[in-house]
């Protein structure tokens, strides 16, 4: 058997010939359509490597959202749960007007976290979420030509081997391998639900922050 090397950009393609038996047309067809199959691939790993570089970017913007939104929360959660009982009363007419005034500084508070925090996340989600969309199609429809590919392309290698001069169990073996190279993906795809997980709590949080906040000013007017 003579060991061949092709140097692929994503990985390096090991197969052994048979020297006594001619390489065949199919047999060179076979390794272009192989060669293609590591372009598309190569091509999918790095449109996902960039995926998950940006939902890491997205990932912080959320973790500073967390973190502003926070003493937000207790202040409006505290006006909330007093103003009920205090507008029951006609007695706290001067802490009603106190909590007006508050108002303003609320209101500063709340419009400073939309434009630095909301806004921000909303652009981004929203061309991340398309992202992940082309990855998503693109993987399926990858999934699909190697399906085709190893089920058609190869057929006659598998059920012919000993015809031809390219070694079946090597090339078993290199398949396997580029198999391999998608664990990058595998290992890594947890991240992307995780943070898209954070940011439907977020989301959940400010909304119900607004809500509020909306219902504190209708009792006040």
């Amino acid at each position: 058997m003579t060991e061949k090397i092709f140097n692929h950009p994503l990985r390096k393609i090991v197969l052994k010939y048979d020297e006594n038996i001619s390489e065949s047309d199919y047999e060179k067809e076979l390794l272009q359509a192989y060669l293609i199959i590591h372009d598309k691939s190569e091509k999918l790993i790095k449109q996902f490597a960039k995926l998950h570089y940006d939902y890491k970017v997205f990932d912080d913007l959320l973790e500073a959202a967390e973190k502003n939104i926070m003493p937000i929360v207790e202040k409006i959660d505290d006006e909330h749960a007093r103003l009920p009982f205090l507008l029951k009363d006609p007695k706290n007419k001067i802490r009603l007007l106190q909590i007006r005034e508050h108002l303003t500084e609320y209101f500063s508070e709340i419009n400073s976290f939309q434009q630095n925090h909301v806004t921000p996340i909303q652009e981004q989600s929203g061309s991340l979420f398309k992202q992940l969309n082309d990855f998503e199609n693109a993987d399926e429809k990858l999934d699909k030509e190697f399906s085709q590919y190893h089920q058609e392309t190869c057929k006659s290698l598998y059920r012919e081997f000993d015809m031809y001069s390219l070694d079946l169990i090597s090339y078993d073996e290199d398949q396997n391998n580029l198999c391999e190279s998608f664990s990058y993906i595998l290992k890594r795809s947890g991240d992307i639900d995780v943070i898209i997980k954070r940011y439907q709590i977020l989301i959940g949080r400010i909304k119900a922050l607004y809500d509020k906040w909306n219902e504190i000013k209708s009792w006040l007017d």
